[in-house]
């Protein structure tokens, strides 16, 4: 995942209390826009459940702000994909789980 995030290697630190990345500030936004937040709750879920795409329930919605479709999904609210094309927001969407 860090390499797909562009995370370099030397942003490790190994401590045995508390490993971790430094992730230099200018890149927080950018590494943060990749990423998925979800709650605790769902990922206790999604490892006790080992839930897959088929437990999830997807929306695909026109924007008129946008001018585009959205493909979201109601566990994940903070991850959208937005494309002109229904069919392929959702495979975007899909690709980024």
């Amino acid at each position: 995942m860090a390499q797909d995030l562009g995370i370099k290697r030397c942003w490790f630190h190994a401590s045995k209390s508390h490993p971790h990345y430094d992730i230099p500030k200018k890149r927080i936004t950018e590494i943060q826009n990749k990423c998925i937040v979800i709650s605790g709750k769902l990922l206790i879920k999604i490892i006790k459940r080992k839930m897959t795409r088929k437990d999830l329930t997807y929306k695909i919605f026109w924007s008129e702000d946008d001018q585009e479709f959205v493909a979201t999904c109601e566990e994940m609210p903070g991850l959208s994909v937005l494309n002109k094309n229904p069919e392929q927001a959702f495979k975007k969407f899909l690709s980024m789980m």
